[in-house]
């Protein structure tokens, strides 16, 4: 074929468009990433144990301060990392961040995993009996962060809250996620793409279309680039949120 021909051949309309698609979604992914910015995640782990259950008979007895714990005794693991590109220090904490679980006394606080020693987490739970600890740190610079359990008077799913301000950020939340790594999102990315392909076919071999044709095909083609940003804004919050090996291996 010559260079003419492919010039005006159908398939350079499919790689043209091909090429601008993954031109755009590189450009899109490769400004964000360079963004400089503070992004401190608090996930909690939805599998919670019951340690103690009350009303049942137990040899076992829970008593805080010198008082009987008479509710059920839970214990929920808490992984805390930065997710951002710039390292969040002592003096980023405008606001100390602390873990609130109202109604709730919290009987035990430990740190079981820490991504490096330089990071320093240290936990005060001075206030515990108001459901209070707060958290600390050194440094923690990109995937820097640790594990937390939490053992609490109450039932599995009780209410946690997230208090405290991070120079650069907004409000913080916990999440709610199981720390099994990132769920897969190929199938939506191929999804989404094979369908805006095959609508882009009638345009680009320009066969004989009615005008229902062509609206049904803009309608198809338009539905098929929403399944496709709706892919690629998965895969960006994956990337945001992608728990690091710390957390995993926990």
């Amino acid at each position: 074929m010559r260079l003419k021909e492919f010039f005006h051949s159908p398939w350079f309309g499919v790689v043209g468009t091909i090429a601008g698609i993954i031109g755009t979604v590189l450009t899109i992914y490769f400004y964000f990433d360079a963004k400089q910015a503070r992004h401190l995640v608090i996930n909690l782990n939805p599998a919670q144990a019951v340690v103690v259950k009350a009303g049942q008979s137990s040899k076992l007895a829970v008593s805080y301060d010198g008082s009987a714990v008479a509710s059920d005794i839970t214990a929920a693991q808490l992984a805390i990392w930065n997710a951002g590109n710039t390292p969040i220090r002592t003096e980023n904490i405008l606001d100390p961040v602390t873990i609130v679980i109202p109604g709730a006394v919290i009987l035990e606080a430990t740190i079981r995993k820490v991504s490096r020693p330089l990071v320093k987490l240290e936990m005060n739970s001075g206030e515990a009996q108001k459901g209070k600890l707060q958290l600390s740190w050194a440094i923690l610079e990109h995937a820097d962060g640790a594990v937390i359990q939490i053992i609490y008077s109450g039932k599995p799913g009780a209410l946690m809250i997230i208090e405290g301000t991070v120079e650069g950020q907004g409000r913080l939340a916990i999440e709610l996620h199981d720390m099994t790594g990132p769920k897969p999102i190929a199938f939506l990315l191929f999804l989404g793409f094979g369908m805006f392909a095959s609508g882009l076919l009638p345009f680009i071999f320009k066969r004989p279309r009615s005008s229902w044709d062509i609206v049904s095909d803009v309608v198809y083609l338009m539905f098929a680039v929403s399944v496709l940003a709706l892919g690629f804004w998965v895969v960006w919050q994956n990337h945001l949120h992608a728990m690091p090996t710390f957390v995993l291996e926990s």
